[in-house]
């Protein structure tokens, strides 16, 4: 009985969890995510450190032609290369490489490109976009310190300086292209970087981005509230990329009518992602083994 309590508590959180953020496909990648984690020792068998890189060396060349395969367009390469790179995922044990989060992340982005692969209209920006986070994915679980999501650090910072000049000239319509350019960034990183950085420094980015995207939306905007926002993120896109800096990521924000609603806004997404994350560890732990697709 306490177990079930327990289970319908954490099954509770995820629930709001998803109803808040708008998740889609949780279960799904959840489910992929897991197998990856919990393979038998039966299906994986036991490497030396050597034989394992040698396995990740080629599973990013995979990638990296699945790739390749994937910009051009081409569907049939692209089908193949996929199926190769998901039985290399199948052989490898990601448990010394990556948290149970990251694990979930690569699952997701693998599955990502699977839909679009597998998608009736093909999108050539959703067919680039899903190719190059898988992509930057996997070699951030190879290159945790010189992953190559890294390089967007200079991109993301002009488009700070972007939003910061569109705060200073009243600029809305600067302002919401900037965010949109960010986000989407944000997003095609976001697995590679939640392989190698804790879950509070990606729920941090997470709250930031999230709450910054619906204030954008905003008739009036008040700039000074931007002003100290614009300020926030900053800080923690440095913290994200782990450049030095001696501040905290979240200062107070002035906010003359509601500083409240703000104040427990922030809060509860930084609780709601890691109350999420103590459920997906619980998961981790108990649920029985499922097989890879």
């Amino acid at each position: 009985m306490p177990s079930l309590l327990r289970f319908s508590k954490q099954f509770a959180i995820v629930l709001i969890f998803s109803l808040c953020v708008g998740v889609t496909g949780v279960l799904t990648t959840t489910t992929t995510a897991f197998a990856m984690e919990n393979k038998s020792p039966q299906s994986v068998p036991q490497l030396q450190p050597q034989q394992q890189g040698q396995k990740l060396q080629q599973l990013e060349a995979a990638t990296e032609q699945l790739y390749q395969y994937m910009q051009s367009g081409n569907v049939s390469k692209s089908q193949e290369q996929l199926s190769i790179v998901v039985e290399m995922v199948k052989s490898i044990s990601f448990k010394q490489l990556t948290s149970i989060e990251g694990i979930h992340e690569l699952a997701g982005a693998i599955m990502d490109v699977q839909q679009v692969i597998v998608s009736v209209s093909i999108s050539e920006e959703e067919w680039q976009r899903s190719s190059a986070s898988l992509r930057l994915a996997v070699n951030s679980m190879l290159h945790h310190k010189a992953g190559l999501w890294l390089n967007y650090y200079k991109v993301m910072t002009e488009q700070f300086k972007s939003m910061n000049l569109a705060q200073t000239n009243g600029d809305k319509d600067k302002l919401q292209a900037a965010i949109l350019h960010l986000n989407e960034n944000y997003q095609l990183i976001r697995p590679a970087a939640v392989i190698v950085r804790d879950a509070s420094t990606i729920s941090q980015f997470d709250s930031w981005m999230s709450y910054a995207s619906k204030l954008s939306q905003q008739s009036q905007p008040n700039w000074e509230v931007w002003k100290g926002l614009l300020s926030q993120g900053e800080l923690a896109l440095n913290q994200l990329f782990g450049k030095a800096t001696h501040d905290p990521v979240f200062l107070p924000i002035i906010y003359n009518q509601h500083p409240w609603r703000l104040v427990m806004l922030i809060g509860g997404w930084i609780l709601l992602s890691l109350l999420y994350t103590a459920w997906r560890k619980y998961k981790g732990e108990q649920d029985h083994i499922v097989t890879l697709p």
